[in-house]
């Protein structure tokens, strides 16, 4: 059973997807920031104990920065190239 939230911040296409669910497993519960409704993106924020962003400053608003102060780990990936690309 997951004990933490994972949330990825920028789009992942499919294939993506199940590498990173692969990956991750039950370690975690993985939350696609792009598919949350924006009256809920402060909520799945503040749960948040990993984030991995590409941008941070393009994938979170200036009011949800400070949301993301308790998380455990933040990772910044580099965008690959497209077809072997996760986003």
């Amino acid at each position: 059973m997951p004990n933490a939230t994972l949330v990825v911040t920028f789009d992942v296409h499919r294939a993506g997807r199940e590498v990173i669910g692969e990956t991750i497993g039950t370690t975690a519960t993985i939350v696609y920031l792009p598919d949350v409704p924006p009256a809920k993106r402060a909520t799945v924020l503040r749960r948040a104990a990993v984030i991995l962003a590409q941008h941070t400053a393009k994938d979170l608003t200036p009011d949800e920065i400070p949301l993301i102060r308790d998380v455990k780990l933040l990772e910044a990936v580099r965008k690959l190239m497209s077809n072997k690309s996760i986003a």
